[in-house]
């Protein structure tokens, strides 16, 4: 049986996970994130151009909590053209970096399922609700 609930969306310098509650994990490390392993400092090279050798193993990355209930199968936005708060939810500041790789696996069973204090406790920060999704569809 095939399951189609969580889905990962590879990207150039990380993924972000969509579950099956209109939430995504966004994981990003490398070049011009706040992970270990960003572009050296006084580099010129582009971010395609560095060797995974270059940067090392990843150990610690940036993370953000979207809300893509908002957005079509094509990752479009189908409200009005503007954002309305919906994009980034939870996280003060919207992305935190140097999250160790170790809290991943309870972060995404957190964000899975929309317990959004545990998501901050796991993070270390203060849990502000106002910052958490409102029920239904964004506004």
């Amino acid at each position: 049986m095939k399951n189609t609930s969580t889905k990962l969306v590879p990207g150039v310098r990380g993924f972000h996970m969509e579950f099956a509650n209109g939430f995504a994990l966004s994981v990003q490390y490398g070049f011009d994130s706040y992970s270990n392993n960003t572009k050296p400092e006084g580099s010129t090279k582009r971010p395609w151009e560095f060797k995974h050798e270059e940067l090392g193993d990843v150990t610690e990355v940036e993370v953000a909590i979207m809300d893509v209930r908002g957005f079509d199968a094509q990752g479009s936005y189908r409200g009005s053209g503007e954002w309305d708060g919906c994009q980034f939810v939870v996280i003060p500041g919207e992305v935190m970096g140097w999250v160790p790789v170790s809290k991943l696996p309870a972060l995404m069973e957190a964000v899975a399922s929309s317990y959004w204090e545990t998501v901050c406790h796991i993070l270390g920060v203060e849990a502000d609700s106002s910052l958490f999704p409102k029920e239904g569809a964004c506004n």
